[in-house]
């Protein structure tokens, strides 16, 4: 697939600048990349702390489905930047439901997606990905970490980044070839969320559960303390042992 990148050293947000594209009209393809933003956000609106030393970027995908089905996109994307930091760095890392990859229980990567839908229809979706790559410990929170911190060693930026959209842009043809089984059949093996007992909001109070599989849609399956089955499509989930 025809890729168009555009790596800037500072950026205010590399998902403004891909969601801007997009409403120009863009092509699925477009890359905005940076090596810091000074206003990069994760999901919920909150910041994403992007120093020097990390790989954001934002790409542009054109799906040719549902509504319904855009958290699938986000989904393929865990299973591409997990894969990658297995892979590539020799990292053995894993996806938290919905959205971040983990090394030793601490965040390595996030995954933020949105969409643009026009009436019924899914007009495009931004994938936004940060990465803890050649980051500074001292620039990262406690409960974060970084490639250069597991591993011991840097890492080329430009070729972290090329191979993560020839991983995203993989398995978004065979998501488009084969649906989305093997998509949830890799993040299934991949997950550090599955199995386990997880607290989540519903209905306004703090609710516990057993995490036992990924919904279609991309939303977790989880079976509540009172055996009924439960599907969060949003939010946040915790450790059952948190409270």
């Amino acid at each position: 697939m025809l890729r168009q990148i555009d790596w800037k050293d500072s950026v205010f947000s590399v998902m403004d600048e891909i969601k801007a594209a997009a409403r120009e009209g863009a092509e699925e393809g477009r890359v905005c990349a940076a090596r810091r933003q000074s206003g990069g956000r994760g999901r919920l609106g909150r910041p994403w702390i992007s120093p020097p030393g990390g790989l954001y970027a934002a790409i542009l995908l054109r799906p040719d489905c549902p509504v319904s089905e855009a958290g699938r996109m986000t989904v393929m994307a865990g299973v591409a930047v997990c894969e990658l930091v297995r892979e590539y760095a020799g990292v053995e890392a894993r996806i938290k439901w919905p959205n971040d990859i983990l090394f030793s229980g601490k965040k390595l990567a996030g995954i933020l997606t949105e969409s643009g839908i026009q009436g019924q229809s899914l007009e495009h979706v931004v994938l936004g990905i940060g990465l803890n790559a050649n980051t500074e410990s001292s620039d990262l929170p406690l409960e974060a970490v970084s490639l250069r911190q597991a591993t011991g060693r840097d890492y080329d930026l430009n070729a972290l980044l090329e191979n993560l959209l020839d991983r995203i842009f993989d398995w978004r043809m065979r998501m488009s070839r084969q649906g989305f089984a093997p998509v949830h059949e890799r993040w299934t093996a991949l997950s550090e969320t599955l199995g386990q007992t997880v607290c989540y909001e519903q209905n306004g109070r703090t609710c516990r559960g057993l995490a036992q599989d990924l919904a279609e849609d991309g939303g977790l399956v989880i079976r509540d303390e009172d055996g009924l089955i439960v599907r969060c499509i949003s939010g946040e989930i915790r450790s059952g042992s948190s409270g």
